[in-house]
């Protein structure tokens, strides 16, 4: 992703809207297993597989300072954007006919990260998972736990509709030189859908890139209910999962379930 900013003052880049995918990772420490489906371009939901809003299709930034690498520095070159995908970056770079053309004097184009695993606030709408009937161990010790409880399940949720957008938190990464994020849901078990998401300040029907690819999953004892913390457990402590090993079973259970459903 290429960031533009201005030569003298980076907060107060004219063009700060303007952040582009270019595809260097920023690593982040997590413990979080994504599991990736396996989707192309072709195979992602409309409302992700092409441009949305009113926005041109291609742009381009004529006579700026391009930084390509660390030490690669091109003055005064020109960088064509099509569909949100770079597609020439040079000196003697053709605008094509149509597009929207930006001044880069006194402009510096530079490669901008991706946090790999930025945490998610969600709204207080977001829905929870399903804890089922309750089941009263004190009245009987052989009782079993429903067959509906789904306590810590929400593999369904999709992040990047209930993530919270909070400028502050958007102009700080921009700072630092992120320009978009993958937000994932850090909640035990089943977090659900993760999304890379535009820290462009944009609305989110045009700063979500990519939707639903990825699944977040977390062992350990979900929390209260609408809680991501799993030390903030429910008052009563049988309620089902409530250790690792329980977690692990919960979520091989829910697995099993919804390879039975698609089969049968």
């Amino acid at each position: 992703m290429f960031q533009v900013q201005s030569a003298t003052s980076v907060a107060r880049s004219p063009v700060s809207r303007w952040v582009l995918l270019l595809g260097l990772v920023a690593l982040t420490a997590c413990v979080l297993v994504v599991v990736h489906s396996g989707l192309i371009a072709a195979d992602l939901p409309p409302e992700t597989a092409h441009p949305t809003g009113f926005r041109p299709r291609v742009v381009a930034i004529q006579g700026a300072k391009l930084v390509t690498a660390p030490g690669q520095v091109i003055e005064g070159g020109t960088l064509v954007i099509r569909d949100g995908m770079i597609v020439a970056v040079g000196m003697d770079v053709a605008i094509p006919a149509g597009a929207e053309l930006i001044p880069g004097a006194g402009l510096v184009v530079y490669p901008g990260f991706i946090d790999a695993a930025g945490e998610a606030k969600l709204k207080p709408t977001t829905p929870g998972p399903i804890t089922g009937r309750a089941v009263h161990f004190d009245e009987n010790l052989l009782a079993a736990t429903r067959a509906d409880n789904r306590r810590g399940m929400t593999p369904e949720l999709q992040v990047g509709d209930y993530a919270l957008r909070d400028a502050e938190y958007q102009a700080a990464r921009r700072k630092a030189g992120i320009t978009d994020v993958h937000l994932v849901n850090f909640a035990p078990i089943a977090g659900g859908q993760t999304a890379l998401v535009s820290l462009s300040g944009l609305p989110a029907r045009e700063s979500v890139l990519w939707s639903g690819g990825m699944s977040s999953f977390q062992l350990g004892a979900p929390g209260r209910q609408g809680s991501a913390d799993p030390t903030d457990h429910d008052d009563s402590h049988t309620t089902y999962p409530v250790t690792l090993m329980g977690a692990t079973s919960h979520l091989r259970q829910a697995l099993l379930d919804a390879a039975h459903y698609r089969e049968h």
